[in-house]
């Protein structure tokens, strides 16, 4: 049976990022994600899995823009090796989340420089929201629809991947991750 471990690539969410995080220790995370994989939903892939968890210690790098909020952009590559991608954030703070779901891979479908295990279940991501079922931001959509480095292959049509987009763009059009 496959442990649960944390791939360097979820490292990037600290309370000091502009990214969702856990106020607890990556060993806790884990007990967490161990504790409720049975739970966990399908991905796009079968060897991905949305772990959801209880939302408590969780915080969201979701800012709801309002009119005149800051906003500051970059070109940067989210991890050494990857090519820099446009990256967008509001000024502002992270908030309770209300739903969580912690995104893993298995280590057998990760790239060899992009895994950390060899038969693991590979926290990704801590996806912590205000909301429940939150959209993929539009710009890591498009990453995976169009296969640009870094991105997560889609089999979608072309009518599965408007709609994927339009529910992007619907509800990240007045939102933005938090600066930091």
């Amino acid at each position: 049976m496959s442990g649960v471990i944390v791939n360097r690539y979820a490292l990037r969410h600290v309370a000091d990022s502009k990214y969702s995080h856990f106020d607890g220790s990556w060993d806790e995370l884990v007990d967490l994600v161990e504790a409720n994989l049975d739970n966990a939903r399908p991905g796009h892939l079968p060897a991905i899995k949305k772990v959801p968890v209880p939302a408590e210690g969780f915080k969201t790098g979701v800012v709801q823009l309002t009119k005149g909020c800051e906003m500051v952009a970059s070109f940067e590559a989210r991890f050494e090796g990857e090519e820099p991608r446009k990256m967008v954030a509001a000024t502002g703070v992270k908030s309770d989340a209300k739903f969580v779901e912690i995104i893993c891979y298995h280590s057998t479908i990760l790239e060899p420089h992009q895994r950390d295990g060899t038969d693991e279940w590979e926290i990704i991501s801590v996806n912590a929201s205000p909301v429940e079922n939150e959209p993929i931001a539009l710009e890591a959509l498009l990453y995976n629809i169009f296969g640009g480095d870094g991105g997560t292959a889609l089999d979608l049509t072309d009518t599965q991947a408007i709609v994927e987009i339009y529910k992007s763009w619907s509800y990240w059009r007045d939102k933005a991750v938090c600066a930091g």
